[in-house]
């Protein structure tokens, strides 16, 4: 089981892969921007963090170098509807070896967690 961090401002996407992570031995939370999900981070233990690249007062990979600097986080998931070659070789320079097209099966968020 890992404790997961859901970033995603799309509540109603959150919701559902949150509730879906749950429902598969899981333990996951929500936060719908950057700021909330600081303050997560910094109260609670997360194993993973599931990053939208595109955040209402952020973007995913300035928040992949702050969970990166000031976290204890072991995997980082970048997911986005946009995913360029630029995007995934700065992502990757942080450590992010993980990324999801969106939308996405999710048996595959699934299969990345094991």
């Amino acid at each position: 089981m890992n404790n997961i961090l859901v970033i995603e401002d799309d509540l109603m996407f959150c919701k559902l892969v949150s509730n879906y992570l749950n429902k598969n031995g899981h333990q996951a939370s929500q936060a719908t921007d950057g700021a909330s999900a600081k303050e997560q981070l910094q109260r609670t233990e997360f194993d993973v963090a599931l990053v939208d690249y595109r955040l209402p007062d952020t973007n995913g990979v300035d928040l992949v170098r702050w969970i990166k600097e000031n976290t204890s986080v072991s995997k980082v998931i970048v997911m986005s509807r946009m995913l360029d070659e630029q995007l995934r070789e700065e992502a990757q320079s942080l450590g992010v070896t993980t990324f999801l097209n969106k939308p996405f099966n999710p048996s595959e968020l699934l299969a990345l967690l094991k």
